[in-house]
């Protein structure tokens, strides 16, 4: 390939809003990853920390052709809500964001 893609490795500047922050951006698991990620970040997070995950409206009203992806978002939810029940008392609060429908190209291929 004559032109190389720039994913922003090298290009990408920030503004610096995030400076002395620390996050990290899991994706591609059916969200059991991102139980065992938080079971070993929370003895690290102080007081007015936060997790947020990514679920889908799939959580609540499942398409039948999608319902694999729907338990796994499901999933997710039920584990916000327990993870944040169980941190409140820390000061860490736990949320769980749905972006809304993002075409892909996988897409067609369900």
């Amino acid at each position: 390939m004559d032109d190389q893609p720039d994913h922003g490795e090298e290009s990408y500047h920030g503004t610096g809003k995030l400076r002395d922050r620390v996050a990290v951006i899991t994706g591609g698991d059916s969200g059991i990853g991102r139980a065992w990620l938080c079971k070993k970040a929370l003895p690290h997070m102080p007081k007015g920390a936060s997790i947020i995950n990514t679920s889908s409206v799939q959580a609540t009203a499942p398409s039948p052709e999608l319902l694999d992806y729907a338990v796994t978002k499901a999933g997710i939810v039920n584990f916000t809500r327990g993870l944040a029940s169980a941190v409140a008392d820390r000061g860490i609060r736990v949320n769980s964001v749905a972006p809304g429908p993002i075409w892909t190209p996988l897409i067609p291929a369900g």
